[in-house]
């Protein structure tokens, strides 16, 4: 039996009239510390950060802690993956070729200033086995019936940052693929920053989600940063208005195309790994999406793990000009040792993408967003086949020939995709809509 002196009880005594302030402060500002908890639970949700992210780029624009774009002279590039540069180095790529790599820089001195090179020095021996990383179990968080998923083989490798691409967005509108319907397709069109009119012309045609219900139709469009904080708060409006914007930390430059496509191919395998085809597009194209529909997708013609597109073999490599590129890249070849696409419009089966951004982590960088993701990413990754297109669904990059296939032929005329120019988008798409709705 425990016997209390007089000290004890007035010391209990104390504690209990504490306890009983405490409680009756809590009361009385109940409301203020639920406040407080709230903006706790936001601030450590990424709420408030992506709410922030998207209000305070143009402030931040010049400040000094922004990246600046990297001087892509041949006296300050190096290889992206130091003394493991050549694709030979590493075992993953024997059975490909004789794949050799070396230097770049920019040939264009118009955008050379402008191009951004990745940077890293890790290794392409410690990622040897990417592609073989598994990971078992389900996002739990995502419904089963929804697309906006991360790739399962992508959670582990997640740790590890990419040297192209590592994920460092301006916008970015994570739900777009969320939902209790299944998407068919999601159409990724590159496009530069000021080609308002073109984004527009998209969203309204091709790229419209009412337009083909009740089959699910998403469209992003993928941009760079800009340096003008009038042009940053234009885009902004857009993006508030269509939520459609995927904005990279990058100089968005004609020299950086390959940035833009592994971001594309980044984001589709982190939000939005269930759709069942990829169609990336330029925005200046105009893809006839009942026919894809009708020829493809309900006939059930999915096939895993393939691309398709233009294809083109012993692409002739140019050490000058637009596509040139330097001599000490793929030395003394006069044509790349590959099959590759033009990629005004592309459709990927949506296997392919997660396989292609894997290659990115090990795969050199070249500017040329063509070859080094169709050719280059595509080698590395083993196992992508690409369709050449044809019969019912051609396509031609020239506008001419394509206005005047849908002028002359109407439901005849074979193409499913066809370059286009601003004075001649909405009549190519008038005739397309004409041989869809007779």
């Amino acid at each position: 039996m425990v016997i209390f002196s007089g000290k004890h009880w007035e010391l209990i005594s104390m504690i209990g009239r504490f306890s009983g302030f405490i409680w009756s402060v809590m009361v009385k500002y109940l409301k203020y510390i639920a406040g407080l908890l709230i903006i706790y639970l936001i601030v450590y949700s990424n709420i408030l950060s992506q709410y922030l992210q998207t209000r305070l780029i143009p402030i931040s624009l010049n400040s000094e802690d922004r990246k600046r774009p990297i001087d892509a002279s041949a006296a300050t590039y190096r290889p992206i993956s130091g003394r493991n540069s050549s694709l030979e180095k590493s075992s993953i790529f024997k059975s490909n070729g004789n794949l050799e790599y070396g230097y770049s820089h920019s040939t264009d001195t118009s955008t050379r200033n402008y191009k951004q090179f990745p940077s890293g020095n890790s290794s392409s021996e410690k990622f040897r086995n990417l592609e073989y990383i598994q990971v078992s179990g389900r996002n739990s968080s995502v419904d089963k019936f929804s697309s906006c998923c991360r790739d399962a083989s992508l959670i582990a490798l997640d740790k590890i940052k990419n040297p192209v691409f590592d994920g460092e967005y301006l916008l970015n509108n994570k739900s777009i693929c969320c939902g209790p319907t299944p998407i068919t397709a999601i159409v990724v069109v590159h496009t530069a920053p000021h080609h308002f009119n073109r984004r527009q012309n998209v969203r309204d045609t091709y790229g419209s989600r009412l337009l083909f219900l009740p089959i699910e139709i998403r469209v992003i469009f993928l941009l760079g940063r800009v340096n003008s904080s009038e042009m940053q708060n234009k885009i902004l409006r857009e993006n508030t208005q269509y939520s459609d914007i995927i904005q990279g930390n990058f100089i968005d430059a004609y020299h950086n195309l390959s940035l833009k496509a592994v971001m594309g191919l980044h984001w589709v395998s982190h939000f939005c790994c269930k759709v069942k085809y990829v169609i990336k597009t330029d925005d200046d194209a105009i893809f006839d999406m009942w026919r894809f529909l009708t020829l493809i997708n309900a006939k059930n013609l999915y096939v895993s793990k393939t691309i398709y597109g233009i294809s083109k073999s012993k692409g002739i490599i140019f050490r000058s000009g637009k596509w040139g590129i330097d001599k000490n890249l793929f030395k003394d070849q006069t044509f790349y040792p590959f099959q590759y696409c033009i990629g005004f419009v592309l459709i990927y089966s949506s296997d392919a993408i997660p396989a292609l951004y894997r290659a990115s982590y090990v795969v050199p960088f070249l500017w040329l967003d063509d070859v080094y993701v169709t050719g280059m990413l595509r080698t590395a990754a083993n196992g992508i086949e690409i369709v050449n297109g044809g019969g019912n669904l051609s396509l031609t990059v020239s506008s001419h020939v394509g206005l005047k296939c849908l002028q002359d032929r109407g439901d005849e005329c074979p193409y499913l995709a066809v370059g286009s120019t601003e004075n001649t988008f909405h009549a190519m798409w008038e005739l397309i809509k004409k041989r869809h709705h007779k």
